[in-house]
C-alpha cells in the first residue's frame, strides 16, 4: 500500500463529498458543497495497485495534538483499513511536533469505536448529544492514542 499527501483539496473535496462517503461521515443538514478545507493539517491518499483505497485527514487542533479522520472506501475495509490506518498514523507520528492523535466517533457508529480500540486508541470520554445522525442526537466517544500509546503498541 501506498500512502502519500494530496496537496489538490478540490480532490480531498471530491472524495468526501461522494454520496456513499458522505453518508457515512456527515451530519444531518451537512452540504458536502460547504465542506471546508482549511490549512491547519494534512490529508493522505491509501492506493494498492493504483486503486484508491480511502483518504485520511489529520487537522490540528493546537500545537502537540491531531484530530485524524479516516475516510476508507467501504469496498476496502475489510482488506485494508488497519494497515492504511496504521501508516497514517505513523506518518502522523513521524512529525516530531505531533504528541497525541484523537478520533470522535458518534455512537451510531459502534463497530468504528471497536476497530478504534482494536488499532490502539483509548476512551478519553463522551462529548453528549453532540452528532445529528437520520433525526437522532448520538453522543460521541472522545478517543485518543498519545506518542507513548503508539510506541509501545509498535
Amino acid at each position: 500500500m501506498i500512502l502519500e499527501p494530496v496537496l489538490d483539496s478540490q480532490e480531498i473535496k471530491q472524495f468526501i463529498s461522494e454520496p456513499s462517503m458522505w453518508d457515512q461521515i456527515a451530519q444531518d443538514n451537512q452540504d458536502p458543497d460547504n465542506f471546508g478545507l482549511d490549512d491547519t493539517g494534512f490529508w493522505l491518499k491509501a492506493t494498492e495497485d493504483n486503486e484508491l483505497i480511502g483518504m485520511l485527514g489529520f487537522y490540528q487542533l493546537q500545537g502537540i495534538k491531531v484530530e485524524f479522520h479516516p475516510c476508507i472506501i467501504k469496498k476496502h475495509r475489510k482488506e485494508h483499513a488497519i494497515e492504511a490506518i496504521n501508516k497514517a498514523i505513523d506518518y502522523a507520528f513521524d512529525i516530531e511536533t505531533i504528541k497525541k492523535v484523537n478520533v470522535i466517533i458518534p455512537f451510531s457508529h459502534e463497530n468504528v469505536h471497536e476497530f478504534a480500540l482494536k488499532v490502539g486508541f483509548q476512551d478519553e470520554g463522551v462529548n453528549k448529544q453532540s452528532f445529528l445522525k437520520n433525526g437522532i442526537i448520538y453522543n460521541q466517544w472522545y478517543m485518543g492514542m498519545t506518542r507513548g500509546d503508539y510506541e509501545r503498541r509498535s
